[in-house]
């Protein structure tokens, strides 16, 4: 999954961050035996991961 973050200043409309976050996941047989199941599960933990990097990279701005 890839995702681009992008954090721009109200006051005066300037790029404070724009980033590519890419991400993956996974999902075994041991987690759903369906595959459908398997599938959604795999892109839930890329969304999480996907989201723990965006935040991280916000978090390390000095504001």
């Amino acid at each position: 999954m890839e995702t681009a973050w992008s954090l721009t200043k109200t006051s005066d409309r300037s790029v404070t961050l724009r980033k590519s976050v890419k991400s993956s996941g996974t999902a075994t047989m041991s987690d759903a035996f369906a595959g459908v199941t398997r599938l959604r599960m795999a892109v839930e933990a890329a969304t999480r991961n996907n989201i723990e990097q965006g935040l991280k990279a916000v978090a390390e701005l000095n504001l």
